[in-house]
């Protein structure tokens, strides 16, 4: 049996786990055209329905040249039929004077196509050159694999990422010693304001030394209740945190299903202001510009007089803006209204512009 070669990567400088997969990527395949003398070689990845990503490409020929886009037609034909790979697939292009090899590297997610070309090359060489590329196939094919589940991997972190960074509702992830491993954008400027939540050195605290010490045993029984799905009967710890003449935050403990033992904090203000979360419930229910302004009003807590005051109106004026209200929404009190609203706010970030899609 022939012996896989080894191939240098240079690993000493700088450490492997320093470096990005690109990185990587791009080291790799610098040293497999040099095994394989290629002129030019391509990575590609291919997806269905989506126009192929180039990864990775070198040689002399430009790109939108007729070498290389023989490469990207051979690359394409094995993406659509990874099947007729079988190894390594090689073709003479011989209007081109060049020889091409490639492989194609399936995954749940796509498919890795690395194509090589070969100038002017005599059949003995070229298929020297194949011989050594089939040799690296056991090295480089599971790197491939590898980097497509990383790939994916990152996908979904980042997907779940954005669904805690875009929420308006502070979210905070810690160990169980209460080490900060996480926190949203909410969570930052809570934890910024310093007036509730801290930080104190790299873990959570509050405005206390005694509220510091009921959030880390608040963790800590998160923390040892186990990574069993939530909803089996376990207890929430709820803490609230004081905050001088304003009304405390409300911090609410759940554990994460995760080997490690981590922890989520959601933190709750009830002084947030609900005009940005009000007004596109208003808008899904057609409330007019003013009318949307005394909904807000009404749903901050300011009474009708108050409201129409904000609003620089008689209030007989504020009571026929109501009444519109009322028949938009089909309430009749304003009780009902203020819990419609409330029950209608998308919780997106506050900084974000939210707009109603309509077919009509």
């Amino acid at each position: 049996m022939t012996p896989t070669p080894s191939i240098d990567l240079d690993y000493a400088a700088p450490a492997i786990e320093e470096r990005t997969d690109e990185q990587i990527l791009v080291e790799l395949m610098e040293a497999v055209a040099r095994e394989v003398a290629a002129d030019a070689i391509k990575v590609s990845w291919h997806r269905t329905g989506e126009r192929a990503e180039t990864l990775f490409a070198s040689g002399g020929h430009a790109q939108g040249s007729a070498p290389r886009k023989a490469m990207s037609m051979l690359a394409d034909e094995l993406a659509q039929d990874p099947d007729k790979s079988n190894g390594v697939t090689a073709v003479t292009c011989h209007q081109l004077s060049v020889r091409l090899f490639a492989t194609a590297i399936a995954h749940a997610d796509g498919i890795c196509v690395i194509t090589c070309l070969c100038n002017g090359r005599d059949p003995a060489a070229f298929e020297q050159s194949n011989e050594a590329f089939v040799r690296l196939l056991p090295l480089v094919q599971p790197f491939f694999r590898q980097w497509a589940a990383t790939r994916r991997m990152k996908a979904h972190i980042g997907g779940l990422t954005a669904a805690v960074e875009h929420s308006d509702i502070a979210t905070i992830i810690v160990a169980a010693d209460a080490t900060l491993l996480f926190a949203n954008a909410a969570g930052e400027r809570l934890l910024e304001e310093s007036d509730a939540v801290s930080r104190r050195g790299n873990r959570l605290g509050g405005r206390t030394l005694g509220e510091t010490l009921r959030l880390q045993a608040a963790v800590e029984h998160v923390c040892a209740a186990g990574t069993h799905s939530p909803g089996d009967g376990d207890i929430v710890p709820i803490v609230a945190l004081q905050r001088g003449k304003r009304r405390p935050l409300t911090a609410a403990f759940v554990a994460a299903t995760d080997p490690a033992a981590v922890a989520v904090v959601y933190l709750f203000d009830p002084e947030q202001d609900m005009t940005s979360l009000i007004e596109p419930a208003c808008n899904l229910y057609r409330l007019s510009c003013s009318e949307t302004k005394l909904a807000c009003f009404l749903a901050d807590g300011f009474t009708l007089t108050e409201a129409a005051d904000a609003l620089g109106v008689r209030e007989q004026t504020a009571r026929s803006y109501l009444k519109q209200i009322f028949l938009k929404t089909e309430t009749n009190r304003q009780a009902q209204l203020v819990w419609l609203l409330l029950k209608s706010t998308v919780r997106t970030s506050t900084a974000a512009r939210k707009r109603v899609f309509r077919l009509d």
